[in-house]
């Protein structure tokens, strides 16, 4: 099936003329995000304002490069993993130097200044007034409130009258829609009314606070009531414990429990590859805390252009301040995994982290940082981005694929979407994952027993539901779902060849999932402003996780290999029975109950199905009790395995994709099928 990307420029766009002689009128379908249509429109925008546009040229021959890329991944074609010199991307997809001239004209004649040109000639980058922005492409500009922020946005499809339409595939810069990031601190709580949010508690601890691995250790029965004064509750069940710096596991521990050592042992660590990681914004302490987090767990130390090193896409003017983890994590737990390989950075300016300037940033890592892997851990919801940019996003990992690069994006922390409120859009699944051509990576909870070995993997998602705090809830407070792995059927792409088996016409995600929750999370070192010491070791998890696990696992498959492996999930679809494992329901005989006594002595039961509620379609699932760390009084129900509408099944599910790939059988097959195309 063709792509979209060049059906809107070439068959889809309209054309008209009032007259003999007019201009013709390019109509490029899919420029207006999909969340203006619930937004609530505040004002227009100021004529004077500056603005950035990207303008995406139609790719040349796209049905060749449709054509190559199906044979480069059909084991049965002679062109079977012969990839495509990235040298001769430009020469080979670019539009060309005259449609190119043609779109630079338009635009400086519309009073636009060119900012800068894709030497591939894929795009081009112009700045103007939102005047001479609303003129060029006949677009309404006003700002808009959705989710709680302020979005300027078009409010309807560009219009090109001139030639140059012909040659436009998508416009960037129109709406300032940026994609969230998908990684999440540990012990980010809701509140109850009148009740202060819980935060991370690591952000107040030492740089030595305890993690404690063993975080599910048998069943207990607690009894809560304000100062002796009822209600008293009476909660029965699991018991989550933690250290003050909450539960999270060290790449010690995940090496132990993934047998990661045997392919350590091995030389099997990722030497010799690079991987890519396209991140938004670079605190100064990146590499202070990645050599404080190496040098805590054993890992090799990180040298600045040895085997670390950064490149800029930094539009003049344009500059950001990071937060939270990222790309601490990226850079982090991708080394824990692979950490042999090299890690290239591509920074693009944030916030917000929008398409206008990620998408070029994605384009130069393909093109030019040598890496056979890329990472990102962004994403946001697919009705709500302009169809131009998804577009524009599918193309370039078309690119990738043909040139042996595996792209990797996290399947999203929302689940399905579907109470992600206000919004109106059915669920749906995340861009850029959504893409035929990439790998997407959904997550689950880990649970570990005390000598390190797997208790339990289920499907990552997460209910949570107060039970007391100073005091009893005469009901439990259900906060309900909070997060979890997002997945099920894209509403834009069709079903790519290696999906045909799940009977779906819709690509589907995630394709594979790892370690994401953080209830379960990660060790991540970072510089904390304020906090003492500044060096802090706190717990993470997300989608985002799960992909640099992955795309390090990836990167050793290609080591293995002896070459470029390309897009990882055609191969996982193909893999042999045990390469992965099949994460299924994880339940329990003792999930967590209540009996809440009133002052006349009266007693109310809730069940575990109670207290985890509104559970949607889910049935089975395991729920603890949480004491929250330097919180007294403090207690919570947290569930595993409640991820909105979506569940975990046998064979493939929305939750996990395929399952958790096993690292020795994954590396094994790999090494096996390389000797058999050696001989």
């Amino acid at each position: 099936m063709r792509n979209a990307l060049v059906i809107a420029a070439l068959c889809v766009s309209s054309m008209s003329a009032d007259y003999a002689g007019a201009a013709p009128r390019y109509v490029i379908p899919g420029t207006t995000p999909g969340f203006v249509a619930t937004a609530k429109r505040i004002d227009s925008v100021n004529p004077a304002a500056p603005i950035d546009v990207t303008v995406w040229l139609t790719i040349n021959d796209r049905a060749a490069l449709d054509d190559l890329v199906a044979k480069q991944y059909d084991p049965a074609s002679p062109l079977y993993h012969h990839w495509i010199d990235r040298r001769k991307i430009g020469t080979l997809f670019g539009a060309g130097k005259m449609k190119l001239g043609s779109v630079r004209q338009f635009l400086e004649r519309n009073g636009l200044a060119i900012v800068g040109v894709d030497p591939g000639h894929f795009y081009i980058r112009a700045r103007g007034t939102a005047a001479s922005v609303a003129q060029a492409f006949n677009v309404d500009l006003a700002n808009f409130a959705y989710r709680g922020q302020i979005y300027r946005s078009n409010s309807n499809d560009a219009a090109i009258e001139d030639e140059a339409g012909a040659y436009v595939a998508a416009i960037q810069g129109l709406n300032t829609m940026g994609f969230q990031n998908a990684i999440i601190a540990q012990q980010n709580l809701p509140h109850a009314p009148g009740k202060a949010a819980i935060g991370p508690t690591a952000s107040g601890t030492s740089s030595s606070a305890p993690f404690n691995a063993a975080c599910f250790s048998g069943t207990k029965t607690e009894t809560f009531n304000d100062e002796g004064f009822p209600p008293t509750g009476v909660f029965s069940g699991n018991l989550y414990v933690v250290g003050t710096a909450g539960c999270a596991y060290t790449p010690q521990q995940i090496r132990a429990a993934y047998g990661l050592n045997k392919l350590y042992a091995k030389g099997y660590d990722g030497t010799g590859q690079t991987i890519a990681i396209v991140t938004a914004c670079l605190p100064t302490t990146l590499l202070g805390d990645a050599n404080a987090f190496s040098a805590k767990f054993g890992l090799p130390k990180l040298v600045m252009n040895q085997n670390i090193s950064l490149s800029f896409y930094q539009p003049p003017g344009l500059g950001c301040e990071p937060t939270g983890a990222d790309p601490q994590l990226s850079v982090e737990w991708t080394h824990a995994i692979a950490p042999g390989a090299n890690i290239v950075l591509y920074v693009a300016p944030s916030p917000p982290f929008i398409p206008l300037f990620f998408d070029p940033t994605l384009l130069d890592a393909v093109e030019n940082s040598g890496a056979n892997v890329i990472a990102v851990d962004w994403s946001e919801q697919e009705p709500g981005f302009d169809k131009g940019s998804t577009e524009v996003e599918n193309a370039i990992a078309e690119i990738a694929a043909a040139t042996g690069v595996a792209l990797n994006y996290p399947s999203g922390n929302s689940g399905d979407y579907s109470q992600d409120q206000p919004n109106n859009f059915p669920p749906t699944v995340s861009v850029p994952a959504d893409s035929p051509y990439v790998t997407s990576v959904g997550g689950i909870s880990l649970g570990l027993k005390a000598s390190g070995a797997i208790q339990f993997q289920s499907g990552w998602g997460t209910n949570e539901t107060a039970l007391a705090d100073g005091g009893v809830f005469p009901s439990p407070y259900l906060f309900g779902f909070q997060y979890g792995s997002g997945g099920g059927p894209s509403s834009i792409f069709a079903a790519p060849h290696f999906q045909r088996g799940l009977k779906s016409a819709y690509r589907q995600q995630p394709d594979i999932a790892w370690l994401a929750d953080p209830f379960t999370a990660a060790v991540v070192a970072l510089s904390v402003p304020g906090a003492e010491p500044t060096l802090q070791y706190q717990g993470y998890g997300g989608t985002g996780l799960a992909n640099y696990m992955f795309s390090a696992l990836w990167a050793i498959a290609d080591q293995v290999a002896g070459k470029s492996l390309g897009q990882a999930a055609p191969f996982l679809y193909a893999a042999k029975t045990g390469v992965i494992t099949d994460i299924v329901p994880v339940g329990s005989k003792t999930d967590v109950t209540a009996n809440i006594y009133a002052a006349g002595g009266q007693k109310t039961h809730f069940t575990a199905q109670e207290i985890a509620t509104p559970l949607e379609s889910t049935t089975t699932f395991l729920s603890v009790m949480w004491n929250v760390p330097l919180y007294q009084d403090t207690l919570y129900a947290v569930t595993f395995g409640t991820d909105t509408g979506l569940n975990t099944k046998r064979g493939w599910d929305p939750v996990t994709g395929l399952g958790v790939p096993d690292p020795v059988a994954l590396i094994n097959s790999v090494a096996a099928l390389s000797a058999v195309a050696t001989h």
